[in-house]
């Protein structure tokens, strides 16, 4: 798992293949480590992910919420696992539009996030 920082005080986030319980301790810690350390932007790419378990996803969602709440833009990129995808689907966490964009939720003042391509 890396991170990359860029100029405009962003970080962007590569989640490993398989985000279990036996390794979501050190995502944990990655995920508090960067939504308090002042970016304005966190990009999690998902383009290597297979596999995630429930409690990992939750974390991603507890995250997620957290972010907001500080006034963090988010965004989730490459979410190409279908198997993710049905998971956050079946929670209620996203839906897609016409064009395939994936939106996410909660809504930020009435509005929705919209944080991912398929």
């Amino acid at each position: 798992m890396q991170s990359q920082k860029n100029q405009n005080k962003g970080v962007v986030l590569n989640l490993p293949a398989s985000i279990t319980v036996s390794n979501n301790s050190s995502l944990i810690q990655k995920l508090i480590k960067i939504v308090n350390s002042g970016y304005e932007k966190i990009v999690l790419d998902f383009s290597a992910v297979e596999t995630i378990d429930l409690s990992s996803l939750q974390i991603i969602l507890s995250f997620y919420k957290d972010a907001l709440s500080k006034m963090i833009n988010i965004s989730f990129i490459d979410l190409k696992n279908d198997n993710l995808i049905k998971q956050l689907k079946n929670c209620g966490f996203i839906m897609e539009n016409e064009a395939n964009d994936f939106i996410f939720f909660p809504f930020i003042e009435g509005k929705g996030v919209k944080v991912g391509y398929r």
